[in-house]
């Protein structure tokens, strides 16, 4: 069985094939479509020739949209921010130098005055290395949003995390950013 599998691994020649995606857009909304055919035939694109050839056909065209597909993603959010990455991201994003990054940080960490209410500050000490989440923090983040959005809304437990929480170490190190502000009328 594995020496048939080499032979046909030794024996197999690639072929060329093109494809054409075309951007698209009907009113405010944008969409991609992938080429099929023309005048409802299937056409494989073999060499560059024959996209050329294709490609100056599709601009003369109007379209149809006969089929769509969605397909949900599921995309998992950034590793919270240490002290490095939020400075990295601050640079990348807004432009800010190490200085002004640590000095908006400090004034977030110092918070704002809500009147008679004092002072609360907005997020958590920023000089830390940890990507470690409290359990704490943890929880009332999935309460808030299991009350504002819905149970749907809520992560319930995360892989990654645990496997690397087994793995890590704890140190007495300070755990990673957490915003300590709610939004009004929470």
């Amino acid at each position: 069985m594995i020496i048939d599998r080499e032979k046909e691994i030794q024996n197999f020649t690639p072929e060329e094939y093109w494809s054409i995606d075309g951007n698209f857009k009907k009113g405010r909304k944008k969409f991609k479509a992938n080429f099929w055919g023309v005048d409802g035939k299937k056409k494989k694109l073999p060499n560059e020739e024959t996209v050329k050839e294709v490609t100056a056909r599709l601009t003369k065209k109007d379209y149809d949209v006969t089929k769509v597909e969605q397909k949900e993603r599921k995309r998992n959010p950034a590793a919270p921010f240490t002290t490095s990455s939020m400075q990295q991201e601050a640079a990348r994003k807004l432009n800010f130098r190490t200085g002004k990054t640590m000095m908006v940080a400090q004034q977030l960490y110092e918070g704002i005055s809500l009147g008679k209410g004092g002072t609360t500050g907005l997020i958590t000490y920023m000089r830390t290395d940890s990507k470690r989440i409290a359990d704490s923090a943890k929880q009332e983040v999935t309460d808030f949003i299991e009350e504002t959005y819905g149970k749907n809304y809520a992560a319930h437990s995360n892989k990654k995390t645990k496997k690397r929480a087994k793995r890590a170490r704890c140190s007495r190190s300070y755990t990673t950013y957490k915003c300590v502000a709610y939004p009004r009328g929470y």
